[in-house]
């Protein structure tokens, strides 16, 4: 079976497109890395009696038994979730040793507050703890283990790719799409709009500045992961656009001046910028993004799942990484907010409608 693509990783993932069985297959791991003890997926086999999933919950005493009903449904009342704990009571009632402490409800669907409530008492009427993880606590379970993400949903650099193809449509628009094109338009607009930072008394005065048609910047923290893992996933998944296109970071070379005028020379003259939004919210990556939101150039955004954003970019999209070994996931693209005559006000229009 074809895995269903992420779309976007601030955005639930996509549970309805999986098949019945891979959806409880998907509830098994995820049982697993919860930390429940030997799950048993009964359901595979059908004749389970509402038991598509059991486990043992960790006590004290050992284990407490648990039944997992996974239900890839696009709506559910509290109707059909009451018959399956009737099932759970018939089972218990011909062998009291099967009668679970608890049950947990898992599903796709958004469960309102009158369902749970209705589900609930019936529970406790019936002597049984209980759970609930539908859409939304699916999602947030879900995306606390990379693992799982990455075995049912459609995590790798094809996406990228095809992320790639957008951005090319885009780049257009900007008058960025071919080498000679862009050479031009980004010669054209340094001898009309150049920064102040690079004018006679700024602070970056009489740094080269050259057009760099075939470069993109990248900017993240330095660490041996980010350098090998980051670095070839990007130039992979960016091949699609130009197969002459290159990163260029910091670090590859050095000059006289402030390092500060060399990122934002090569900020202003390459197509576009890539910041890597890391988990210790490294500074020197917000200077450098805020250098490309002043200077009113494209950019994207990518950070892992598990980093937090600080409140100054909320709001703006980004790609969602579970793996910078395995590519990323699709998502929009994040687009300098200053209105210039050739870069990000295009961009801005295409990805802001």
């Amino acid at each position: 079976m074809t895995k269903p693509s992420i779309m976007s990783t601030n955005k639930p993932l996509p549970f309805g497109e999986l098949s019945p069985l891979e959806f409880e297959r998907l509830c098994l791991w995820l049982i697993e890395r919860e930390g429940y003890l030997r799950p048993q997926h009964l359901g595979e086999a059908g004749g389970e009696q509402g038991r598509d999933i059991v486990a043992y919950k960790p006590t004290d005493g050992g284990g407490e038994l648990w039944y997992f009903q996974c239900k890839r449904y696009k709506r559910i009342g509290a109707t059909t979730l009451k018959k399956d704990v009737d099932k759970y009571n018939r089972l218990a009632e011909s062998d009291p040793a099967l009668q679970p402490a608890g049950i947990v409800f898992v599903t796709n669907a958004v469960l309102s507050a009158r369902v749970r409530d209705d589900v609930a008492s019936y529970c406790r009427k019936h002597g049984y703890a209980y759970d609930f993880w539908a859409r939304t606590e699916l999602d947030m379970r879900i995306k606390k283990h990379h693992d799982v993400v990455q075995e049912f949903f459609n995590a790798g650099s094809e996406v990228l790719q095809q992320v790639a193809s957008d951005l090319r449509q885009l780049l257009a628009h900007a008058g960025l799409a071919e080498p000679k094109q862009a050479t031009q338009t980004i010669v054209a607009s340094l001898q009309t709009e150049r920064p102040l930072l690079f004018e006679k008394d700024g602070m970056c005065s009489g740094h080269p500045i050259k057009p760099s048609p075939e470069e993109y910047f990248v900017a993240h923290e330095f660490s041996e992961a980010k350098i090998a893992d980051l670095r070839r996933a990007l130039a992979e998944g960016l091949r699609d656009l130009n197969p002459n296109l290159k990163p260029y970071t910091a670090d590859q070379d050095t000059g006289s001046g402030h390092i500060l005028c060399k990122i934002a020379a090569k900020i202003h003259t390459t197509l576009f910028s890539i910041f890597d939004l890391p988990r210790s919210q490294n500074r020197n990556v917000y200077l450098e993004l805020g250098v490309a939101i002043g200077l009113g150039r494209p950019f994207i955004l990518i950070k892992e799942q598990v980093a937090g954003l600080p409140s100054l970019v909320e709001g703006l999209d980004y790609f969602g990484f579970a793996s910078y070994t395995k590519g990323g996931h699709e998502s929009r693209f994040s687009a300098g907010q200053k209105s210039v005559s050739w870069s990000a006000q295009s961009v801005v229009d295409e990805v802001h409608p």
